[in-house]
């Protein structure tokens, strides 16, 4: 292991230990081969299993420096892979040298469409402002670890209304409670405008878990774990006889936050999706893994976002552009060998989507 990452382990260890689950990390190292037999024989024993997590956590973080060139980069895949957040973006701090690589561009200008799709089997895509959007984006919590970088995902809100949308109120709000989340996606969802305009944007940059296999998005207030806000609760607020979007219009949900410890089915979308209609949702990742982070860019989906649009909106369709944005995760992986997979699900849709950034007939 390199000196810089054994010092990352040492200098942060006791913060590393807290509200860790032992057993999955150590489970994920057994099976990649990463202690030896004397110290598996050591963990598995009845006297150490009667240990606190955190103090046998600590004894792995300190066991895992001299277990060769490799062990950090399995650490990391492991504290991603098994849900522990804040440690993995704590070690992955360490790293800049390595995902300062990644191509982070600041320019929003999106590129015009030159005429509308020619086909009946598109959105209605037309109207002035093409539609309204909301930009959630929670940086600091009370529990969780401040997300670095994220306040770069604010950029999305400008590519957004180069594309044609208008703010809802004040459009971008920072470091909400999850009551106040509720409370402006509640009142979003009721705009009168939205009865004019061919479509909406919800956009929210925060921590998520997991609780009884639903998927919970953070607000700021992380420490209080009553009255959840949950994905699902989210989307079926635009999908309600109360939402002045008009029926047959696309609504697109675009939910970065982690999604948890992989155990079972975390996202509750298969339990409601019948009750949805033309809506698209977008998420940084599949069930039941963390989502990746630049501490100088910006979420990686934002980030993948603000360059797919950018360049892509004008002519190609939002599932199109899906596949782009998987594309720029792989180049992310090029550049910090750190993984991750989009999750793009569409529900009761059965025309394609194109922006039309550019084009725009003034509604009556």
């Amino acid at each position: 292991m390199e000196e810089k990452d054994r010092k990352a382990l040492k200098d942060n260890l006791d913060t590393l230990s807290k509200n860790c689950t032992f057993c999955n990390i150590f489970l994920f190292l057994k099976d990649r081969n990463v202690f030896t037999a004397r110290q598996i024989q050591h963990y598995e024993s009845d006297n150490f299993r009667t240990k606190g997590e955190d103090i046998k956590c600590q004894q792995l973080f300190t066991d895992i420096q001299t277990r060769g060139p490799k062990a950090f980069d399995i650490l990391l895949e492991c504290l991603q892979k098994t849900g522990h957040v804040s440690q993995f973006n704590m070690l992955l701090g360490h790293r800049r040298g390595r995902v300062d690589n990644l191509p982070i561009q600041h320019n929003v200008h999106v590129r015009k469409s030159k005429a509308f799709p020619q086909s009946p089997n598109v959105y209605k895509m037309s109207s002035y402002p093409r539609g309204y959007y909301i930009l959630i984006n929670n940086i600091d919590f009370t529990v969780n670890d401040r997300r670095d970088g994220a306040e770069n995902d604010k950029e999305f809100a400008d590519i957004l209304f180069d594309m044609g949308y208008h703010e809802f109120r004040d459009g971008y709000y920072q470091n909400q409670t999850k009551e106040e989340m509720r409370k402006l996606l509640q009142d979003f969802s009721k705009y009168d405008a939205l009865a004019k305009v061919d479509s909406c944007v919800v956009a929210i940059s925060s921590h998520g878990h997991i609780v009884d296999f639903h998927h919970v998005v953070d607000g700021t207030n992380d420490q209080d774990l009553t009255n959840l806000l949950l994905c699902d609760e989210i989307i079926s607020l635009f999908n309600s006889k109360e939402c002045k979007l008009r029926p047959g219009c696309p609504k697109i949900f675009i939910i970065q936050a982690c999604r948890g410890e992989k155990r079972g089915n975390p996202l509750t979308v298969k339990q409601t999706y019948h009750q949805w209609q033309d809506t698209f949702f977008l998420a940084p990742t599949v069930e039941g893994y963390a989502a990746n982070r630049d501490p100088n860019g910006g979420s990686w989906l934002f980030m993948a976002l603000k360059d797919v649009f950018k360049n892509h909106a004008h002519d190609q369709d939002l599932k199109s552009m899906a596949k782009l944005l998987g594309d720029k995760f792989d180049e992310y992986y090029q550049a910090t060998r750190f993984q991750q997979s989009l999750c793009y699900n569409e529900y009761n849709v059965n025309k394609k989507l194109f922006f039309n950034p550019g084009l725009e007939e003034q509604t009556d």
